[in-house]
């Protein structure tokens, strides 16, 4: 008798110990990282990543992005962006889309990936400042049928 008691203890114990692991890994996929700085710091958001990022960072996706506020590169933020062949989408609100990102500083947009499929789906980029396009596509749309794949306002 002791045996089959033993033995069933340790049958739910193995089962409540699989349900605890699944769980741990839903909630984990729920805070994904989506990027990470070449530090190798990793991060949940992109915005986080590009405010963290130091002169001369790369911050490469490690995921498929979707953002409902547009990533803003500061004046002095001097940084890549690699997409990674993954995709960044941004919401379509209000009559238009967002801006994927506002660039203010020095950026550079690149796709590293084997495959080059990185892809940013939204109005587009705007530029302030200075950028640099050397990898990756734009598919520029809002919701008025449009888009500008950069909206330049400084060196392109």
């Amino acid at each position: 008798m002791k045996k089959k008691t033993v033995a069933l203890i340790t049958s739910v114990a193995a089962t409540m110990l699989l349900s605890i692991t699944a769980n741990a890994e839903d909630n984990a996929a729920e805070g994904a990282y989506v990027a990470q700085v070449n530090s190798g710091e990793k991060y949940t958001s992109l915005q986080a990543a590009v405010g963290a990022a130091a002169a001369n960072d790369t911050v490469k996706l490690l995921g498929d992005i979707h953002l409902n506020e547009s990533v803003e590169v500061a004046s002095d933020d001097d940084l890549t962006i690699d997409l990674n062949g993954y995709t960044i989408t941004v919401d379509q609100t209000g009559g238009r889309s967002l801006y994927a990102i506002n660039n203010y500083g020095d950026c550079t947009v690149d796709d590293t990936s084997e495959d080059e499929k990185g892809t940013i789906i939204s109005r587009g980029m705007m530029n302030y400042n200075l950028m640099t396009i050397e990898g990756g596509t734009i598919d520029s749309c809002d919701s008025n049928g449009g888009g500008a794949s950069v909206w330049n306002e400084g060196v392109l």
